[in-house]
């Protein structure tokens, strides 16, 4: 009884799902070639299910077993005849790959779910007009096109594309009448264009009708393509269709290797050439350099890729980045702080590759080249500019509020200094680790106060007295990083070693740097940024009391190391900025100490400072610091040529990877930290 019942049960549903197929096959041909799917499969469905009963005694499931049977013994065959029947009752459904159109053009029928595309468009929004003609004429010829401006409303493009990239056989790059390629347009799109060509699938190159007067030199991922050329070619439309491939691949997984050897010789066919690759310089940098002219900004590019441009104008707004800059100066960390940041950082890009078209271009061709060249490593970033500049936030710097550009290549600051008093060494080589080939490394550590106590500092010629709170990972900070460098000791066999110290009094601290020709000045602890700016140290003899140094203490100080630091880290809150009122912003601002001790230190000569333009957690701040020595100084093998840059912009990855994405009071913490580097030859 109960087998009787759901036989008549399948039989409903059956005829149910005949019916809404044959209706289907009226409506969308695609459809089609499913049932004939589920009619091939059907047989050998059947002769599973048929031997099921005999694995068990249960009943329930022989009857299930039977049901299954009966249900596809019945109605697989009808499937299949009901396929034949409407083959030959309307010919023109075809169901196979390709068909002919009415007008003898190419015409393919999709045999896809609707998520896959033969060609991506890309152009620029000036050419939009032009370009939906062409997307009609490829669908009127049968083939599906992604064009982000025939996407619903509502729907983030680009989140879409990063979707569908792989489900996408080919790409058309349009250049219409000014003669820019649409990738000076969008850095993120060229990025997809690069995977499409990874995936061995064509980037066509298109010349638009309006493109009348030359154009610029193709990308280097369409050099050497042909292209197609709606002003000389007698049927552009056709050339367009003839490169996209009838196949992708997409969605064929499946290993060859898994399916055993060839019944036969094999035969060695000589490999096709490969296109040349373009010789980079090993470190390629570009350099955004920015200088005030009578209150106003002005930006040129320099590198040594042979991108250059010249001198221009670059409207900031700076009313408007000031108030956006105010959501920044507080701690702790909100969402209004991450919300004001993201938007200063993709205003700040707008303004650098968007507003001005030159620098844009020079941007994104440096990227483009590097990111497509695999023996070259990341392209540098370096901001130059006097102190002044040094205040505008471009570490920051984003294209969409979701990833900064610090995320991806690393990034520095240069100061050009013009005052004769300021006696850089230029004798000293950049800090890596390569520098124990040479000679010993001499680092000294200052432990500043940890303990909460009062100090009493000079407000404006005022005593003022402060509270200190206490940082509980001061202390474990600096025996972290004397443990690191005791073991890089023990386990390296080099003559040279790396000799460390530490002093936490004034007192100490000037009898310390007399000794020893120093290195590397590390210095953890709490940092003023009032009115006056410095550092915070113990009080000689007075448990329960710290000493103030200021900034303009720091000149007879560092005058003690006789010219032979390198590096100075300074991880506090805040060593980066200036006084009470925090200004990250304000270029047109007449302070000249805005960058508090940071930008003391490098008039001292300093080669290489790094310090935090904001407030900072105690823990936070000293994970950063052991991740970074880490970074800088590993062993032999991971250290080599390893430079401060290469150091920071790692640890911001980890950094991000670890804490950003959990904790949003850490959010700050990887963007925060400015390396200056004051020696150019440096980093080029």
């Amino acid at each position: 009884m109960h087998t009787g019942l759901l036989i008549m049960i399948a039989k409903t549903i059956s005829s149910f799902i005949i019916i809404v197929c044959i209706i289907f096959i009226f409506f969308n041909e695609s459809i089609a070639n499913i049932i004939q799917l589920i009619g091939n499969y059907l047989p050998n469905c059947t002769k599973l299910l048929r031997d099921i009963p005999k694995l068990g005694e249960n009943n329930k499931f022989i009857v299930f077993a039977s049901f299954c049977s009966i249900f596809s013994a019945i109605w697989g065959k009808s499937l299949l005849s009901l396929l034949s029947f409407m083959k030959s009752k309307y010919k023109d459904l075809s169901f196979g790959p390709m068909n002919k159109s009415k007008k003898g053009e190419i015409k393919k029928l999709h045999s896809s779910s609707g998520h896959d595309f033969d060609i991506l468009l890309c152009y620029q929004d000036k050419n939009k007009v032009e370009v939906e003609k062409i997307e009609k004429d490829i669908k009127e010829a049968g083939y599906k096109s992604w064009n982000k401006d025939s996407l619903p409303a509502g729907i983030i493009w680009k989140e879409r594309l990063k979707e569908d990239i792989n489900n996408i056989k080919s790409a058309a790059l349009f250049v219409g009448e000014e003669g820019d390629w649409p990738w000076v347009q969008d850095r993120e799109l060229w990025n997809h264009l690069q995977k499409i060509s990874n995936m061995n699938r064509p980037i066509i190159p298109v010349i638009l009708k309006s493109c009348k007067k030359g154009h610029d030199e193709p990308p280097a991922l369409v050099e050497g393509a042909i292209a197609v050329d709606f002003n000389k070619d007698s049927d552009p439309i056709k050339r367009l269709l003839e490169g996209i491939p009838e196949e992708s691949g997409i969605g064929d997984e499946e290993d060859d290797d898994d399916k055993g050897p060839f019944r036969g010789p094999l035969v060695r066919h000589e490999s096709k050439p490969t296109k040349r690759r373009e010789r980079l310089p090993k470190n390629p940098y570009l350099e955004i350099e920015s200088v005030i002219v009578e209150s106003r900004l002005q930006i040129c590019i320099k590198s040594n890729l042979g991108i250059e441009t010249s001198e221009t104008e670059v409207d900031l707004n700076h009313h408007f980045f000031s108030e956006l800059a105010r959501g920044i100066r507080f701690y702790p960390v909100s969402e209004d702080w991450i919300d004001s940041a993201n938007l200063l950082g993709v205003e700040l890009m707008k303004s650098l590759t968007d507003k001005s078209e030159d620098i844009g271009k020079a941007y994104n061709t440096a990227m483009c080249r590097v990111d497509e060249n695999e023996d070259t490593e990341k392209l540098h970033l370096i901001f130059s500019g006097n102190s002044d500049t040094l205040s505008i936030p471009w570490e920051l710097c984003s294209f969409d509020e979701k990833h900064y550009l610090a995320e991806n290549y690393p990034i520095s600051r240069n100061i050009n200094f013009t005052s004769s008093t300021v006696k850089i060494n230029n004798k000293s080589r950049f800090l890596s680790y390569d520098d124990l080939h040479y000679s010993d490394l001499n680092i000294l550590f200052i432990e500043g106060v940890s303990d909460e106590r009062q100090v009493t500092i000079d407000d404006s010629g005022k005593p003022k007295v402060c509270d200190l709170p206490e940082l509980k990972h001061v202390n474990d900070e600096i025996s972290f990083l004397e443990e690191h460098f005791r073991a890089l000791n023990e386990a390296s066999d080099r003559d040279k070693k790396i000799y460390f110290d530490k002093a936490s009094t004034l007192g100490e601290l000037e009898d310390k740097l007399s000794e020893v020709d120093w290195h590397i000045i590390h210095y953890a602890g709490h940092a003023l940024c009032e009115t006056r700016c410095g550092i915070i140290i113990h009080k000689e003899g007075e448990y329960k009391e710290a000493d103030a140094i200021y900034a303009n203490d720091l000149p007879s100080l560092i005058e003690k190391t006789h010219n032979t630091l390198k590096f100075v880290y300074l991880s506090c809150c805040e060593g980066a900025t200036t006084y009470s009122e925090k200004i990250y912003y304000d270029f047109l601002s007449s302070n000249e100490s805005k960058l508090g001790v940071m930008k003391t230190l490098i008039d001292c000569g300093v080669p290489s400072v790094l310090g935090y333009r904001w407030k900072i957690k105690d823990g936070i701040c000293a994970e950063f610091a052991k991740e970074f020595y880490k970074n800088l100084f590993h062993n032999e093998e991971k250290s080599k040529g390893r430079t401060l840059r290469h150091a920071l912009f790692d640890t911001r990855k980890k950094i991000l990877q670890d804490n950003m994405r959990k904790k949003c009071e850490n959010h700050n913490v990887w963007t925060s930290p400015i390396p200056i580097l004051a020696i150019r030859d440096e980093f080029k």
